[in-house]
């Protein structure tokens, strides 16, 4: 049964990580904004308290990859990386077809090894992605 967790965990780690690096990244990171740039220096800094904060008012204003990596990052050296699924969720509410948003959502509850929560939001990607890829279906057969 161990054997086959692990398997199921490799697999839907390295499914969503391939759908996630087939994700453009959008013109809009391409310039940061100021409390991005403040957060990665405070980051850097070894403030990760101060730097969460500028990350997460970053998110609100403007959901950028930049924004939320740097707050996962942030809660993994605080040891908090169960504080970022409250914001996962929220994200992807609002956009639940993101890659990035469910990739992340994956790795921290595998980090976290919350293995039935891990495997549950897997299916429901899963089932997202059904749900999208069956209109397309229809229009192609005819």
């Amino acid at each position: 049964m161990h054997r086959r967790s692990d398997r199921w965990r490799r697999g839907a780690t390295l499914a969503a990580l391939v759908l996630a690096c087939a994700s453009p990244a959008t013109a809009q990171e391409a310039v940061e904004s100021p409390e991005i740039m403040r957060a990665y220096d405070l980051e850097t800094a070894g403030k990760y308290r101060e730097a969460a904060l500028l990350f997460r008012t970053a998110l609100r204003a403007s959901p950028t990859a930049t924004a939320l990596l740097g707050l996962e990052r942030v809660f993994a050296e605080l040891r908090q990386s169960d504080s970022l699924l409250p914001t996962l969720e929220t994200l992807i509410a609002q956009r639940p077809r993101d890659p990035l948003y469910r990739t992340v959502q994956l790795r921290t509850l595998q980090i976290l090894r919350r293995d039935e929560a891990l495997r549950a939001a897997f299916e429901r990607w899963s089932s997202t992605c059904r749900a999208i890829r069956r209109p397309i279906a229809s229009t192609r057969a005819s």
